[in-house]
């Protein structure tokens, strides 16, 4: 026996909906309370990892977690904390890789995206299934990849790109 699916069903299924989804709302006696709870506990297991690798995931982690949960923009960015790990999270990478090595390009590419996309799950999930890549599978980011946040470097924060690029002179006085 075959079930018989509709084509606009399955057409359905490859539509982005991560921006459209519906976040369930958390219902307690003390909302203030659990949100506090909440991020300040995202806040205190990124601050016990000892690697990279360990602190890069479970900050996605939380942020995919916080995000699911319900939490508001707002209170997220009113704790001071969790707003510092989110703006340092591409620096960090960045400072921990060699330059122009693949965990560079990782940095490079949370710094350019996280201003614009820190509240989407999606690019937290690119950014743990990229360093998946390099940490567990010891694969390189394709060429084509590291060309292209290059070019969005170069193209969206001209300054960081010339310091990572090119070969500045010091100044003569």
């Amino acid at each position: 026996m075959s079930v018989k699916i509709k084509p606009a069903i399955l057409l359905n299924l490859w539509k982005d909906s991560s921006s459209r989804e519906q976040r369930p709302k958390v219902v307690t006696d003390n909302y203030e309370v659990f949100c506090s709870k909440a991020i300040d506990s995202f806040c205190m297991k990124a601050d016990l990892c000892e690697s990279l690798e360990e602190y890069v995931t479970t900050v996605c982690d939380g942020m995919i977690d916080l995000i699911k949960m319900g939490i508001p923009k707002q209170k997220i960015l009113k704790h001071g904390v969790a707003l510092s790990k989110l703006l340092r999270l591409g620096e960090d990478i960045i400072e921990y890789g060699p330059k122009k090595s693949d965990i560079f390009f990782v940095g490079l590419f949370v710094d350019l995206k996280i201003a614009k996309e820190w509240f989407e799950v999606r690019f937290y999930t690119i950014v743990t299934n990229m360093l998946g890549r390099i940490y567990n599978k010891g694969l390189e980011l394709p060429i084509d990849l590291k060309r292209k946040i290059e070019r969005l470097l170069k193209n969206e924060n001209y300054p960081l790109y010339s310091l990572y690029f090119l070969k500045v002179r010091e100044p003569s006085f």
